[in-house]
């Protein structure tokens, strides 16, 4: 367990509330940390501003301060433009306004995705 703090505090620079929370669920954090990890961090198409703001459109589904607050943080320290904050996702790439419902559903209704929602909310993008 210690050694998974010392990786997660490397990491993030910090352990969350909810990361200690978890620390009675050992297995489980180890994994949280990892898929969140390569999620947010690894190898993508996406930049990584583009995840951590679909990651503040999901949070912000939820109204949970603490998460979007974490997220945000996240962003600009990533480099990501404050104006999208400011200004909500009209400001945001078009992409990834054009894909906003999709996260949306993601977040909310994961099984109700089907094959229709996705090409319908990526259509365009592979233009």
């Amino acid at each position: 367990m210690q050694e998974l703090l010392v990786e997660i505090f490397i990491s993030n620079g910090r352990l969350l509330h909810h990361e200690r929370v978890l620390c009675h669920f050992p297995e489980y954090l180890n994994m949280q940390f990892k898929i969140q990890n390569d999620l947010m961090n690894g190898q993508s198409v996406l930049p990584i501003t583009y995840r951590y703001y679909l990651s503040i459109m999901a949070v912000s589904c939820y109204n949970c301060e603490y998460l979007l607050k974490i997220q945000e943080e996240q962003f600009i320290l990533n480099g990501g433009d404050i104006n999208w904050l400011k200004k909500g996702i009209k400001a945001a790439d078009p992409k990834l306004i054009h894909i906003a419902s999709l996260n949306e559903m993601l977040a909310h209704k994961p099984w109700a995705l089907d094959v229709d929602n996705i090409e319908v909310s990526t259509q365009d993008l592979l233009i």
